[in-house]
């Protein structure tokens, strides 16, 4: 797969295909944020990447990763494992932003994620 096209991607769509609300095939759109740090677009084009270099099954899910620790092989992130980096991840450079690790929750990251970006003035077509 050539991955420069990939790098120049500017808009991402994700469909959910199983969720826990029991809706499927929900269907939601990413744009580029301006931001190397805070991007979705960025952050997806380089789990993308990181996935085609382990795998050449297509169908793998993004929340994907290998692990050569113990259980060899593909696995899936699981919620507690996301909560613990994102809390990680607050304490290490949220701080100057006003994300403490209290402040996030993997049940609810697509709205609080809005909502972070509408605190901070991004431009609503973006959010």
């Amino acid at each position: 797969m050539p991955i420069a096209p990939l790098q120049q991607a500017t808009f991402v769509r994700l469909e959910f295909t199983n969720q826990k609300n029991g809706v499927h095939g929900k269907v939601i759109g990413l744009a580029w944020s301006g931001s190397h740090l805070w991007c979705p677009v960025a952050t997806i084009i380089h789990q993308v990447i990181y996935l085609w270099s382990i795998t050449t099954r297509l169908t793998r899910p993004l929340y994907s990763y290998e692990s050569t620790i113990l259980c060899h092989g593909m696995h899936a992130i699981q919620a507690t494992q996301l909560t613990l980096h994102l809390h990680a991840a607050a304490l290490t450079i949220g701080m100057p932003y006003g994300i403490l690790p209290r402040d996030i929750a993997t049940n609810s990251l697509q709205s609080s994620g809005a909502m972070a970006m509408l605190c901070a003035h991004l431009d609503m077509d973006k959010i």
